[in-house]
């Protein structure tokens, strides 16, 4: 099950619970025509299990046809992560060159 939080009048919370527990969540803060996806986690023990998938699922049909695209930024050697995003459609278009100590961040954006 998938609960939302609103947080505050931007930023909402969306969980995935089951049995009680919280598996994993996506943060996301939505502006006029764009959705940014500023955190997402899943419990360590409940990764690799769709977790992160039922959200993104969630949220791509809660917004289609009301926002334009959703945005996120990943660093480029989480490859588990830019997978799971390119599932469901999201593109690279810019990269911020040695914006960790370690390492860049890639932009992605999936058009809604």
């Amino acid at each position: 099950m998938i609960l939302e939080e609103e947080l505050d009048s931007f930023k909402v919370r969306y969980s995935f619970n089951e049995e009680g527990i919280t598996k994993g969540y996506i943060l996301a803060e939505e502006t006029i025509d764009v959705v940014n996806i500023i955190d997402v986690f899943t419990t360590e023990e409940y990764r690799r299990n769709g977790v992160s998938s039922e959200i993104f699922k969630y949220i791509i049909n809660k917004y289609r046809g009301k926002k334009e695209k959703l945005m996120l930024e990943v660093r480029s050697k989480n490859i588990p992560a830019i997978n799971l995003y390119r599932k469901f459609s999201f593109k690279e278009i810019y990269v911020r060159d040695n914006y960790y100590k370690d390492d860049d961040a890639l932009i992605m954006e999936m058009m809604l």
